[in-house]
């Protein structure tokens, strides 16, 4: 399940950073304004992928469970921005790491912790 949270996710990346390449690039879009919405589809794209692959035999077959695991994932995802940030602060301020080799690090720490909590909490 593990393999598959983390496919999902480097999908999800993957679909967030075209995405921001692509409005930044080809359309001239800001790009804080590009990320930011990159950042939101990239949510969705990870949701229903943990959704509908990761977590799938952990959801009833309940029609109206989105309502319970969306508002879940979305305030994971919001704690998984914040403790990237924070690390990622720590790391390069403190530690006075790279910042990509602290972004590799941070990457790691929170996809464990945001793997545990949407196991245990957002699709259980």
């Amino acid at each position: 399940m593990f393999i598959r949270y983390g496919m999902t996710g480097a999908i999800a990346t993957i679909f967030h950073y075209l995405l921001l390449l692509l409005l930044v690039e080809v359309l001239g879009v800001k790009p804080w304004i590009a990320s930011g919405f990159g950042a939101i589809c990239g949510a969705m794209v990870a949701y229903i992928g943990n959704r509908k692959f990761t977590f799938a035999s952990q959801i009833s077959s309940n029609p109206t469970s989105n309502y319970k695991t969306l508002p879940r994932f979305l305030t994971i995802a919001t704690l998984g921005a914040g403790l990237n940030s924070l690390l990622m602060w720590l790391m390069t301020h403190y530690f006075n790491l790279y910042y990509f080799a602290a972004q590799i690090i941070a990457t790691i720490i929170v996809l464990i912790v945001t793997y545990h909590l949407n196991q245990h909490w957002t699709f259980a």
